[in-house]
């Protein structure tokens, strides 16, 4: 066995050390709310893992606070530790919020986070009316725009196919790592928003996407593949691999985008695909 190969193995079964959790209780949150609360603030909300029930010794503190006003650009994310605790501090308006329902692209993100959020203040239950919105909601308003987007979004990468093909041709490792990826989350995104697949966390989003085409599908063995997600070979897992995985990644994207395409966006689209299709059969690439 090469080196190569033995630390390749060896990295798949890591063992972290597990770092002492401090303890978030109602008097932590109480501080954390007064440091964050003033005249300009209508809500604080905490969301994700601890909201939910499910954080780890890892997890940050999700915090959004609503004001009155758009905050400048630098105020809307921040990061700050108390207590040994990762403090993520969003800065939004109710009416910003409410407006991510209405796009189909924002709205797989923002629903459940709204939906399980824990109310910290809510000075004039503003907050509170925002939420029964998000429980109420349904996503078929938003299909024909959800159609419009993924197809979009298909059509916008073409040139990253292109791009990958020369990676290829040219056997450049580097071109292909960042093309790849690139193109990996952009046809993520695309079924995600298409299917209206309401994402719980980020820890999630690969694996609900994979759930909503199917596990045994072609389009999720391309999808881990490009990943390097159960990969056993080094073979499996370079960038090379990788890049044919993606290119057949978008085809099977399109056979599953292909009834809701509009012919703006079909037209670049096929012909891409036919594009693939070619040189794969060829072997132009080697």
């Amino acid at each position: 066995m090469s080196h190569q190969t033995s630390h390749y193995q060896s990295a798949s079964h890591i063992n972290l050390k597990r770092l002492p959790a401090s303890p978030i209780d109602e008097a932590f949150l109480d501080r954390l709310v007064a440091e964050l609360d003033s005249d300009a603030v209508t809500a604080i909300v905490l969301k994700g893992s601890y909201a939910r029930g499910d954080a780890s010794c890892y997890s940050d503190i999700d915090l959004t606070r609503f004001v009155k006003e758009l905050p400048d650009q630098s105020q809307r994310k921040l990061f700050t530790y108390r207590e040994g605790h990762l403090i993520s501090i969003s800065t939004r308006t109710l009416d910003e919020e409410r407006e991510r329902l209405t796009e189909p692209e924002q709205a797989v993100f923002v629903v459940q986070g709204l939906r399980e959020a824990r109310i910290l203040l809510d000075k004039d239950g503003a907050f509170g009316l925002l939420q029964q919105e998000a429980k109420a909601f349904t996503w078929e308003h938003l299909q024909s725009a959800a159609n419009k987007y993924a197809g979009q979004i298909l059509m916008l990468h073409t040139e990253y196919v292109h791009k990958i093909l020369r990676g290829l041709l040219l056997h450049d490792d580097i071109a292909l790592a960042e093309i790849t990826l690139e193109l990996l989350l952009a046809l993520t995104d695309a079924v995600v928003v298409q299917r209206g697949v309401l994402i719980m966390s980020g820890n999630t989003y690969f694996r609900q996407a994979q759930d909503a085409v199917g596990v045994t599908s072609m389009w999720t063995h391309n999808h881990k593949l490009v990943a390097g997600i159960g990969v056993n070979s080094m073979k499996d897992a370079s960038w090379e691999v990788r890049g044919v995985a993606v290119l057949r990644l978008y085809q099977e994207t399109v056979k599953l985008l292909r009834p809701v395409l509009c012919p703006e966006h079909s037209s670049v689209v096929e012909e891409t695909v036919s594009i693939i299709d070619q040189v794969l059969s060829d072997e132009e690439i080697s």
